[in-house]
């Protein structure tokens, strides 16, 4: 996995002086320099680079690792921020494969500095991504270097005598010549066996690649949704309606997870209100026994995949009637794609009475001047997401 961080600008700095930043992810610690006095400092060097393995990325995510900027001067520090490995992942999934974005503002947090009477306090721009890389693309750096020589025993600097703010080509072509002979040497022997017990973590290639696929870990999720209540409109169809509430989980979440052998159509509806709930044009009503969850099994990343794909949950509203037929009030929906950067979703979702017979369950806009879509109510929902470490 490689880590990057972009750091575009700062805002509402002081101007009596110059800062960098410097980013520390686990005990690694790298700078991007001095800028220029402004109280707008802008940050144009090469990205915040971090690379480690699979194994390592999962432990730092078990610990509840974070990437850590800190902004000084030669005197002092002016404050940090901290960003966490699920938003970090979930950049990367958005705007791979480049992974250029504008970024999002940091306010930084400081126990000594404090900002004027009236002024704004100090503001940083980043971009940060955490994606996989293939063994065969990972770039080659001095932090690698130390890494290995520290491994094997012996000084960073023993192979090269060529100073720290260059490469020499000497250097160079022997830790190109090491890499091929490494690579050769790992061709030419067997794979080595493995044991049950470490059978989830090696590595699996696949039919006619030479490069190898790391087989995920399979941890378990609780997903919990709770409808609590029904807001009426003026355009509610009957004075008073008993209303009942069927939340259903997309197919699009269900085909990416295990449920380890429970039924499907179960984990599908895991909320059904009851008993109906009374409630006359433009009030609002709790409803009983909304809570209902549903645990399943998935990979971290996999699971990532998913929600960002913006899978939505679809909750209707039905009438009851102990004489005649239900009557479908409306269908709200809400999209599960947030919850890759909030653990707790809690809010109101439009319920509209016009839904698309072609596609059950789509978000429809009153506002919109094609459409017969009418707005019957609201319904108040939480939605979270806790996983409960690996299988």
């Amino acid at each position: 996995f490689e880590l990057k961080v972009l750091v575009h600008e700062g805002r509402h700095f002081p101007s009596d002086t110059s800062f960098e930043v410097n980013g520390v992810f686990d005990d690694e610690q790298h700078g991007t320099g001095f800028t220029r006095l402004s109280t707008t400092p802008v940050w144009s060097g090469p990205p915040l680079t971090w690379q480690r393995s699979a194994g390592e990325i999962k432990r730092l995510q078990a610990q509840g690792a974070k990437l850590k900027l800190t902004v000084s001067d030669d005197h002092r520090r002016l404050g940090w921020a901290v960003v966490d490995i699920r938003a970090m992942k979930q950049n990367a999934l958005e705007y791979a494969p480049g992974g250029e974005h504008a970024g999002s503002w940091l306010k930084l947090s400081s126990a000594t500095f404090s900002a004027d009477k009236g002024a704004s306090s100090p503001e940083v721009r980043v971009f940060a991504t955490l994606k996989e890389v293939m063994p065969s693309a990972r770039k080659h750096s001095a932090s690698d270097d130390n890494r290995s020589a520290h491994e094997k025993g012996r000084a960073p600097d023993a192979e090269s005598d060529a100073p720290e703010t260059g490469y020499s080509y000497d250097a160079s072509a022997k830790a190109v010549e090491r890499d091929a002979s490494v690579d050769a040497s790992r061709a030419s022997a067997p794979p080595p066996a493995t044991t049950s017990a470490d059978a989830s973590n090696v590595f699996e290639p696949k039919v006619g690649k030479s490069e190898p696929q790391i087989k995920e870990t399979t941890h378990l999720f609780t997903l919990t949704a709770d409808v609590r209540s029904f807001k009426s409109t003026r355009r509610l169809p009957f004075p008073t309606a008993s209303v009942v509430v069927k939340l259903s989980l997309p197919p699009e979440l269900l085909d990416a997870v295990s449920l380890g052998g429970k039924p499907r159509a179960a984990a599908a509806t895991p909320v059904r209100t009851n008993p109906p709930a009374a409630v006359a044009r433009a009030s609002e009503v709790i409803l009983q026994n909304g809570l209902g969850h549903v645990d399943f099994g998935a990979g971290v990343m996999a699971l990532a995949t998913a929600l960002a794909a913006g899978p939505r949950v679809a909750a209707e509203v039905w009438h009851k009637d102990a004489y005649a037929a239900d009557v479908l009030l409306g269908t709200a929906t809400v999209s599960l794609a947030p919850l890759l950067r909030e653990p707790t979703l809690d809010g109101y979702a439009p319920v509209m009475s016009d839904a698309d017979p072609e596609t059950p369950g789509a978000p429809r806009s009153a506002l919109l001047l094609d459409s017969e879509a009418v707005k019957v109510g609201e319904i108040r929902v939480v939605l979270s997401l806790a996983e409960k470490g690996p299988l």
